[in-house]
């Protein structure tokens, strides 16, 4: 588990969305079932598209970083928090990033 690339990953979301104000666009785009929730495959895929290289583990630990009611999904406040969180500590419990 490295924890080193999921905090670069979530710098390089934030630089990306930096400048970004409609916050349910960018939730929609990643929500591709449009089920009101991200989980890891939504993530994945994006970060793919975006150019980012994800494994499924990395996607999980992304997830679980911002998962705030370990629901295994994020809603548009959880989804906000891990694209725009500026703190650095990830909060990951290693039983649940597996």
């Amino acid at each position: 588990m490295d924890l080193n690339k999921i905090r670069d990953l979530r710098r390089a979301l934030r630089r990306r969305y930096a400048n970004r104000t409609n916050f349910q666009k960018i939730f929609s785009q990643w929500d591709r079932s449009n089920k009101g929730e991200i989980d890891a495959a939504d993530i994945k895929h994006m970060c793919g598209k975006m150019g980012l290289n994800v494994n499924d583990q990395e996607a999980r630990l992304l997830l679980v970083s911002a998962d705030q009611d370990c629901d295994e999904k994020l809603a548009m406040k959880e989804f906000i928090d891990l694209i725009f969180t500026t703190n650095e500590a990830l909060n990951i419990d290693p039983a649940r990033a597996t």
